[in-house]
């Protein structure tokens, strides 16, 4: 005997996942198939290969405010969110292991011209990111065609402040730069 159902989805990430809840919820049977041994997609969860902890290798920050369908999502789930601490000390560390620490709100301590560029990087970003134009074409399939980290390059990113927009590609939308379009 064959079995039925109304709707297949494909992808056990977070939107597939939510794409199942919501067809559920209106009646629908659903199947959702996942290529990986989880769910999540993007996000995950992992043990550091120096035994030091769990180490976050997807999209990491969640908050009621941007987030508020997956806030929800949570909070439906019976899932208990961390909020996230905006005192003391942020600790990052280097991909050579060295770690740094700074106030949080404030830039780590590199040196001068590598602060100046990580400012400078992320004002272009966040300017790009409210201009209308961005979304708009030509400009919107020019960004689409190149990665978000050669986006950086064109921009006058130096080593350090590259490492840092990766970082945030990765923290905020859980892919590598190298991956993502500049669009996204």
């Amino acid at each position: 005997m064959q079995a039925m159902v109304d709707v297949l989805v494909v992808g056990a990430g977070l939107s597939g996942l939510q794409a199942a809840v919501d067809l559920f919820e209106a009646g629908l049977s659903v199947l959702v198939l996942e290529a990986r041994n989880r769910v999540g997609g993007k996000t995950c969860s992992v043990q550091r290969r120096d035994g030091k902890g769990i180490q976050e290798v997807g999209a990491t920050w969640l908050n009621d405010t941007n987030q508020s369908h997956i806030w929800r999502y949570c909070e439906r789930s019976g899932l208990t969110p961390v909020v996230q601490n905006i005192n003391g000390s942020i600790a990052s560390e280097d991909s050579d292991g060295k770690c740094h620490l700074f106030p949080f709100g404030e830039m780590p301590m590199f040196e001068k011209s590598e602060v100046d560029n990580i400012i400078s990087l992320r004002d272009m970003v966040e300017a790009a990111s409210l201009d209308q134009e961005t979304f708009k074409r030509p400009k919107r399939a020019r960004l689409n065609s190149i990665t978000f980290e050669d986006w950086c390059r064109d921009a006058g990113a130096g080593p350090r402040a590259l490492q840092t927009a990766k970082l945030w590609c990765r923290g905020t939308l859980g892919q590598d730069a190298d991956e993502v379009s500049a669009l996204a």
